[in-house]
């Protein structure tokens, strides 16, 4: 299988990124494509409509995070769109829930 500098960077086995699939890139799925070797990734601004509200999303965000962590061991990432009106939020939360700990973010 193809082993590439980016497999090297990110900690991965397969140069594969899950991409930012709306609400069904959650923590289970990001765990196990992160389980298969390659990067899983939760999407983070497709939560179920209660989580709308803009002070329970990043609680929301650091569950999610504290799901995939409980799942895998292996990295994952966040997909935080930059056009949405709580990024910051979004990015608050995911440094937080020590998502970065590569220092490559």
């Amino acid at each position: 299988m193809l082993h590439t500098r980016v497999c090297d960077l990110l900690g991965i086995q397969y140069p594969i990124i899950q991409g930012g699939l709306g609400h069904i890139s959650g923590g289970e799925l990001a765990a196990a494509v992160s389980n298969a070797g390659g990067l899983g990734t939760i999407a983070l601004t497709t939560r179920s409509p209660e989580l709308y509200v803009q002070e329970k999303w990043p609680i929301s965000v650091r569950n999610e995070i504290k799901l995939t962590k409980s799942l895998t061991k292996k990295p994952f990432a966040v997909n935080v769109p930059m056009d949405n009106y709580v990024h910051e939020k979004f990015v608050e939360a995911a440094i937080y829930g020590q998502l970065c700990p590569r220092k490559i973010c």
